[in-house]
């Protein structure tokens, strides 16, 4: 090659010697030829699709199905390096897998991130399933797991998104950390024999709607349940002693839990948030840890049973809707306040303002009520709170019952009779005041009614009765039949007189709509102006006679026909001429009309929305105009909202501006 290059040199020299004498003393440069070597190509590699995966353990691979074959243990895998699993190529391609009879175990990471496999057959020869074995197989809907495996390890399902059924058998003694976490599971039994759930075993599983703990379970891990966001119910049995930190928190649809009894430990925030209406703990539970039921804002009663020993720092703090803690344990150690940072109070029995502590006097639950400023009522046989005193009278829509607040008590039950017969009970409530309506009433008879403290429960009454004043009922005015129809300024609401009546009180609503009043009036007659309605808008009427005090109703009343209302005010007559300082548009104003959308249009264009006016002209700038451009100006009335139209419209003269 050198030698070619050589010769090639000197006889381009020649050439350029001869052929230009004047340039010999210029050197020429030649770009030396470029030397290709040869490389080496090495030929493609095919993945294997079988091999060992254990001492005495093969794999096959063929269409979608992994096959594991031999006796034995698989191999366990690493997760930090999985590529080195052999069947690594073929993850997104396996759909199916099938393990022999002999095979023993399933190795650690074994089907880690096989994202397309929808099914496994495991064995009754397979005695333990390694750490991660089936982790992200977004693909498995459901899985049975032997008798013969005793223990389901850390991760084994985790991430396992459609796998929405599992069978776990009675042989299965503990379900490890974070086993299924983050998978589609539905439901879930946990069997006899198991005694342990690890932390986080079935945390974010937000499909699960119903769990049932066996009752060997002895420890329920920290957030094993955490962001269940679906369960709505849980039991834990008398055989769980530990129920670890935060294990159902954010669990936004648990709405009831009990504990029945033997829990010794519980960690913090285990219940945190779940919206409770029923919590029931049941003799042999110790212990409420911190903030264990914190912000369950719509429990509203709790009794705690008298093996309880001690509850945590705001066990039941930012319970907004807790109306009664009932405390069994007269020696029950209750943690005391505290200030956050912001320096708000952070309360372990609920807030004092809306919460009573129940218990036994001198008990620590009086102590703490008394200390922090709560209702107590006491819980010892032949304490009775004192008897309401109540006070009765005719209200426009029937009888009023008002009474006096009783400290301590959690509700009140209502009663009523007639002409001095038995008393009927009506019902309870929270408040200390009570209607009785009108349509339960009968004309021309002696009332009394009577009210008595009463538990949560509505059924066990806490103190005694005394009735009060007799009323007369009396039906009251007829109720005035009202009819409406369409004026030229607006809406007529017309009724009969009723004698006795001093004034009707007038009311209005839109489509499906509240009731809202307007005022009232001595006359029979009443217009709703054009200004004040909607156009195509329902409307409904109703009047009731009233007193002169404006008050006091002495009527029902009967809703009028309906009637979409549809504005027909007349057009503005619009008149253009130009100005100084451009066009000035002007028009008549129309009664009714709380507005005026202005319009223009260039030529043989199509019309363009200016804006509104309560006037009655507009003068269109002349930085707005086009020199030799014809233009017209329309106006319609419209509505105070600026989009309703209330009318037609007319155009205006034309005129061809020029500056």
């Amino acid at each position: 090659m050198a030698k070619r290059a050589l010769s090639l040199l000197l006889a381009l020299a020649a050439v350029f010697s001869l052929a230009a004498p004047a340039l010999a003393e210029e050197e020429a440069v030649v770009e030396p030829e470029e030397v290709v070597e040869d490389v080496a190509v090495e030929p493609e590699t095919v993945a294997d699709t079988s091999g060992k995966c254990g001492e005495n353990v093969t794999w096959s691979f063929a269409g979608d199905t992994l096959t594991i074959s031999g006796t034995g243990p698989m191999e366990d895998y690493d997760v930090s390096d999985y590529d080195d699993v052999p069947w690594y190529p073929y993850l997104d391609s396996i759909k199916r897998a099938v393990i022999g009879n002999s095979v023993t175990s399933i190795g650690e990471w074994a089907f880690s991130s096989c994202g397309s496999l929808t099914s496994v057959a495991i064995p009754e020869s397979v005695t333990s399933i390694g750490w991660g074995a089936f982790e992200g197989c977004t693909s498995l809907t459901s899985v049975t797991i032997p008798e013969s495996v005793t223990t389901i390890e850390n991760c084994v399902f985790s991430g396992c998104t459609s796998l929405t059924s599992v069978t776990i058998p009675g042989s299965v003694t503990s379900i490890g950390v974070q086993a299924f976490c983050y998978s589609g599971l539905t439901s879930v039994t946990i069997p006899e024999g198991v005694t342990s759930i690890g932390e986080e075993a079935f945390a974010v599983c937000t499909s699960l709607t119903s769990v049932t703990i066996a009752d060997t379970v002895t420890s329920i891990g920290m957030r094993a349940f955490n962001e269940c966001m679906s369960l709505t119910n849980v039991t834990i049995p008398a055989s769980v002693t530990s129920i670890g930190a935060m294990a159902f928190e954010n669990c936004i649809s648990l709405t009831s839990v009990t504990l029945q009894g033997g829990v010794t430990s519980m960690g913090e925030a285990a219940f945190i948030g779940a919206p409770l209406t029923s919590l029931t703990i049941q003799e042999g539970v110790t212990c409420i840890g911190e903030s264990a039921f914190f912000y369950c804002t719509s429990l509203k009663n709790v009794t705690l049973p008298e093996s309880l020993a001690s509850i945590g720092r705001q066990a039941f703090g930012f319970c907004t809707s807790l109306n009664s803690v009932t405390i069994l344990n007269p020696q029950c150690v209750i943690a005391k306040p505290e200030k956050n940072d912001y320096g708000e109070t952070l309360y372990t029995l609920g807030d004092p303002e809306t919460t009573i502590i129940c218990g036994h006097a001198d008990s620590t639950a009086e102590w703490h009520a008394r200390y922090y400023h709560y209702m107590f009522r006491s819980i010892d046989p032949g304490t009775e709170l004192a008897a309401p005193t109540v006070t009765i009278s005719q209200v426009a829509d029937g009888i009023k019952v008002t009474w006096n607040e009783i400290i301590g008590a959690p509700r009140y039950m209502v009663y009523y009779r007639e002409n001095g017969g038995s008393w009927k009970q009506i019902g309870t409530t929270t408040e200390t005041t009570y209607i009785r309506k009108a349509s339960a009433l009968k004309n021309h008879v002696r009332y009394q009614f009577t009210v008595r403290c009463c538990d949560n429960d509505k059924k066990t009454m806490l103190s005694p009765y005394v009735g009060s004043n007799t009323l007369y009922y009396t039906v009251n005015l007829a109720v005035p039949t009202v009819t409406i129809g369409q004026a030229s300024d607006g809406i007529k609401v017309s009724w009969n007189k009723i004698t006795g009546s001093p004034r009707y009180m007038v009311y209005y609503k839109e489509g499906n709509g509240g009731w809202k009043k307007i005022g009232t009036t001595t006359a029979t007659s009443y217009t709703r102006k054009a200004a004040n309605l909607k156009n195509g808008v329902t409307y409904q009427f109703a009047v009731r006679c009233c007193d002169n005090d404006k008050t006091t109703m002495l009527s029902g009343y009967k809703a009028s026909n309906s009637l979409k209302y549809t504005a027909t005010l007349a057009a503005p007559t619009v008149k253009i001429e130009k100005v100084s300082t451009g066009i000035k548009v002007t028009w008549n104003k129309v009664t009714g009309a709380p507005r005026y959308m202005v319009y223009y249009k260039e030529g043989t264009g199509g019309w363009k929305k200016i804006g509104t006016t309560t006037a009655t002209s507009y003068t269109r700038a002349a930085k707005y105009l086009k020199n030799g451009v014809t233009y017209a100006f329309t106006v319609r009335c419209c509505a105070n909202d600026k989009k309703t139209l209330l009318g037609s419209y007319k155009a205006s003269n034309s005129l061809k501006y020029t500056k």
